[in-house]
Order: structure tokens, then C-alpha cells, then sequence
């Protein structure tokens, strides 16, 4: 595959791309109305499904300005007479300049600061929470478990408490750790303890920690584009939602676990 047939095809997808994140701003709120927040959070895999799928028929057809998609200008048939031409020698004439190649590379290259710089950060954190930290003592640990068994994990992930008011929250791609705030078994009753173990371990169970990575990935190979950076808040929010909307079809959804389940997500907020 050239270069001009990889930059012609991500303009396409770049406009449809494009194109999906507006709809899904536009229509993420009414649809969780209508259809609950699990299905608005699957919105967003339409701009990657789009991204993946060169082919599907959103294509769209740019304009013939966009200067690297301009077709030559096709040569048109002259009759040939027989006319006496003096044979002229012609000047060299340098090649044009293909810039195709550098303008991908250039592209590529700062996609892949942009994604290594994140990463690295993102491995930065974790290991500073998992040195700020420290193993969950009988009960607690118990409790994990007991929250890791009602979602029907294989295993519980690694559950740590740290040493300041930081979580309760989930994070690394391949081994993924719960951080618990060091305040978890004073501010919070056994059943938002409970609750807030399975909000974490949800995140796991739904796989979200990969769809956020994936989401990172995304955004490196559109990095110029502000409007799917802006959207990867959104994408979080509905993210959460849709964490939400699980724990509470897990536990039942009745009027007294919604209510402590509320409590339970805003003391988290407040941490």
C-alpha cells in the first residue's frame, strides 16, 4: 500500500469519523433516556467501528480541493496533421516532490509520542499508588472477595489500601489493581463497602479498562482533530454511567441499594 493511498484513505475516514462524534454528542443523552445508559455508552463504537472499517458505506466523497485527493487533469485527444516541427532540445526537468511519505511519517510518528507519553504516565501512576499502598488486612480482603465471587470473576484482582484519601478506584491494563482510601472502613457503612467494591470491580468484569485504552489509541491516531479529545470526557462519563447501571442490575436495582448506592458514589466523588 503507497503513501498516497494510506493519507487518501485516512481523510475519508478522518470526515466520517468526524461526522460519528458529533452524532454521538448530539444523541448520547436522549438515547440513555430512551434506552438506558448501557446502550448510549455502546454509541461510542461507532466512530471506531468506522475507524477499523475503511469501507463501509459511510464513506463520503471530498471535494476536489483537498490538494493530496486532486485527480490529474485527464489529457485530451488532438488530431495529429502533418505539420513540419524543428526538433527542439528540451531543458531538464527536476521530478515533483513526493511529499506523501514524509507528511505520513510526520503523522505516524506523533501519534506514537502522543500514545507513549500517556503511557508512560499512566505506568508512572500506578506504580506510585502501588508503592503509596499496602495489602488489605483479613476482613477487608474478605469483602473483595466476596464482591470479586457475586460478579463471577475467576479471581479477585489486587486490592490495596493506600495510605491517603485517594479512590476507591481501578487502574492498570494487564494487571489491574482496586485502590480502597485509607478512611474506607470508617467512611463507609458494609453495604457501600460493599457497593463500591463492585462499582471497581465492575470495571474489571465489563473489561472498561481495555475499552479506555482502546478509546487512547484512538485519539493518538486522530491527535489533530480536537473534537474526538474533547469527546474522550464524554466517552468517560457514559463509561461510568453504564459501570452504574450494571452494579444496580446486579444488586437488584430496588429504591434502598439505589439510595445507598447514590451515597456511595458521592463520597467517592468528594475523595
Amino acid at each position: 500500500m503507497s503513501a498516497e493511498t494510506i493519507i487518501h484513505w485516512d481523510a475519508h475516514t478522518g470526515l466520517d469519523v468526524t461526522i460519528l462524534v458529533v452524532l454521538v454528542l448530539l444523541v448520547r443523552r436522549p438515547f440513555a433516556r430512551a434506552f438506558g445508559a448501557r446502550a448510549a455508552y455502546a454509541l461510542w463504537s461507532l466512530p471506531v467501528i468506522r475507524a477499523v472499517l475503511p469501507d463501509i458505506f459511510l464513506t463520503l466523497n471530498l471535494p476536489a480541493w483537498v490538494p493530496f485527493l486532486a485527480q490529474p487533469t485527464p489529457t485530451q485527444e488532438v488530431s495529429m496533421l502533418p505539420v513540419s516541427i524543428t526538433p527542439v532540445e528540451a531543458a531538464p526537468v527536476a521530478p515533483p516532490m513526493d511529499w506523501q511519505l514524509p507528511v505520513l511519517l510526520v503523522w505516524l510518528g506523533v501519534a506514537a509520542v502522543w500514545l507513549a507519553g500517556h503511557i508512560r504516565r499512566q505506568r508512572a501512576y500506578t506504580t506510585d499508588l502501588r508503592r503509596n499502598s499496602a495489602q488489605l488486612d483479613g476482613t477487608l480482603m474478605e469483602k473483595a472477595k466476596t464482591a470479586a465471587h457475586a460478579l463471577d470473576l475467576r479471581r479477585a484482582p489486587d486490592v490495596l489500601q493506600s495510605k491517603e484519601n485517594i479512590g476507591p478506584l481501578v487502574t492498570g491494563l494487564v494487571r489491574p489493581v482496586v485502590v480502597l482510601p485509607n478512611n474506607f472502613e470508617t467512611g463507609y457503612d458494609a453495604q457501600q463497602q460493599h457497593l463500591a467494591l463492585l462499582h471497581e470491580l465492575s470495571h474489571i468484569k465489563r473489561r472498561d479498562l481495555w475499552a479506555a485504552g482502546a478509546m487512547l489509541a484512538f485519539r493518538a491516531l486522530n491527535w489533530p482533530n480536537p473534537l474526538v479529545h474533547f469527546s474522550a470526557r464524554r466517552f468517560r462519563a457514559d463509561q461510568e454511567a453504564a459501570c452504574d447501571a450494571y452494579v444496580l442490575s446486579r444488586v437488584g436495582g430496588g429504591t434502598s441499594a439505589i439510595k445507598s448506592y447514590a451515597e456511595t458514589l458521592i463520597r467517592s466523588a468528594k475523595l
